[in-house]
């Protein structure tokens, strides 16, 4: 009798293994790569590129300026076009490639001395100034204040003496601006010898976590063009200062998304120049 049940169980099953194989054989196999190359080099993108390196170039250039009491230590830059292939899950085919984007990301390091909730209405000025408010409405001081007595608000012009600090500055803050295309800032203010690595910005990403090999190479896993690959080793960067306290202001903006299936146009470029708030035209 349990002989007879086996081979019962056996005819049976057979074609249910075979249409199992049949169907996993019918799946589609891995996607193409796409041409990240051809994308990279075409001139609409190119000129999105130029619009982006201006654009963070100037804000930089102005952050800079409006900071004459921090030295500067390093800026670093990384300008690249990938795709990534994403493994398919069982039943949907191969591997699939992500569309590509492009994006340049750079971070400036300063270091500086004095009082910290001086310099941090200093830092909140100089970028309100610039046109950039702090997602969720909280600036450096407010966020330091939180950070040193959450129960107890202290106000801005308060000084150490009078209301001692009590754990080190260990801040990250993120931006945005209207009107001036996909750029984000994002600021870290740390007490040295603690590293920035200002999370979500993937400029910060590179220095932190990769200063000597780029994170995408062009294998069976990714695609990329590079334009340019400036990385700063931050923990050589700082352990070389003798100031307190560095902030550390990472740019990132993705100015080529390539257009889905579904798009008949490809993604604007951001804009040339920074927007002012006086209406002159003029950034200085």
């Amino acid at each position: 009798m349990i002989r007879r049940v086996t081979a019962g169980v056996a005819v049976v099953g057979a074609p249910a293994v075979g249409l199992f194989w049949w169907a996993l054989l019918s799946l589609p196999g891995d996607a193409d790569p796409p041409d990240v190359t051809a994308m990279a080099n075409a001139p609409a993108t190119r000129a999105a590129d130029r619009s982006a390196t201006e654009l963070t170039d100037s804000q930089l250039g102005l952050l800079h300026a409006r900071t004459p009491w921090a030295e500067q230590l390093g800026t670093s830059a990384a300008d690249v076009c990938f795709s990534r292939s994403r493994s398919g899950s069982f039943g949907s085919g191969g591997a699939r490639w992500d569309p590509v984007s492009c994006r340049r990301a750079g971070t400036t390091y300063l270091a500086f001395d004095g009082e910290i909730r001086q310099r941090l209405d200093e830092l909140d000025r100089t970028v309100a100034a610039l046109g950039w408010l702090p997602d969720g409405g909280t600036w450096l001081t407010d966020a330091d204040r939180h950070l040193q007595a959450p129960d107890s608000p202290v106000h801005p012009t308060a000084t150490e003496s009078a209301h001692p600090r009590q754990v080190p500055v260990r801040l990250h803050l993120s931006y945005t601006r209207q009107h001036v295309g996909p750029l984000t800032l994002s600021i870290d203010v740390l007490e040295v010898p603690a590293v920035p690595a200002a999370a979500g910005s993937w400029g910060s990403w590179v220095d932190a976590r990769s200063p000597g090999g780029m994170p995408y190479r062009n294998d069976t896993s990714a695609r990329a063009v590079y334009f340019t690959w400036r990385p700063v080793d931050s923990t050589a960067l700082l352990g070389s200062t003798a100031h307190r306290y560095v902030a550390a202001f990472s740019f990132d903006a993705e100015y080529y998304v390539e257009p889905s299936a579904h798009s008949s146009a490809p993604s604007a470029p951001p804009a040339g120049a920074p927007a002012c708030r006086s209406g002159s035209g003029r950034c200085n």
